[in-house]
């Protein structure tokens, strides 16, 4: 059977992860920017726009290295981001949802000084604020998500638009990347 291994900042979602996997995987706690591995894995993948979070290329820059450290020699990557153009056109600014009693309303907006999409999310119940959350994801073009992962020493092969295979267009909802170490 293949090693896996997955990794991931929150305890919560590693907890959860543990349940439904049991011993098949190793999970670690750590900073995607300090990764604890070292010419370990034939296979990296990054899903569900899982990078772009750190405020600064430099920052974004420490995860792509710390990727092609952890690639084996002629080892592939996979990383999942999504694409700037259609997530603006088709981006809900504010929605509202309820998830058994508790409402969940997400804002959503792009600063365009800083090209970073930015999300609010506050969970209430009974009219009482149980959480609230932020987040904010760096809006890469395609020649700059490119750049990036080249200078961070892996090289691009191909850009896929969506998990079926399709090639990479400005109508397609994501930007996934795949490819080796440079």
């Amino acid at each position: 059977t293949p090693h896996v291994a997955g990794m991931d900042y929150s305890p919560h979602l590693l907890d959860m992860a543990q349940e439904l996997l049991g011993d098949r995987a190793r999970l670690v706690r750590a900073d995607m920017s300090c990764q604890p591995f070292a010419r370990a894995f034939d296979v990296v993948m990054n899903y569900f726009t899982s990078f772009g979070y750190y405020p600064t290329r430099s920052g974004n820059l420490g995860v792509v290295h710390g990727m092609a450290r952890i690639l084996k020699p002629g080892g592939r990557f996979f990383l999942d981001y999504l694409n700037p153009a259609w997530t603006e056109s088709h981006m809900e600014d504010d929605t509202l949802r309820v998830v058994q009693g508790f409402e969940i309303r997400e804002n959503r907006w792009i600063d365009r000084a800083t090209h970073r999409i930015n999300k609010t999310t506050t969970v209430s119940r009974d009219g009482q604020c149980v959480k609230d959350a932020g987040e904010s994801v760096q809006l890469y073009s395609r020649d700059d998500l490119v750049q990036l992962l080249s200078d961070g020493g892996l090289r691009v092969e191909r850009i896929l638009g969506n998990y079926d295979g399709t090639p990479w267009h400005p109508d397609q909802p994501r930007m996934i990347a795949v490819g080796g170490l440079a």
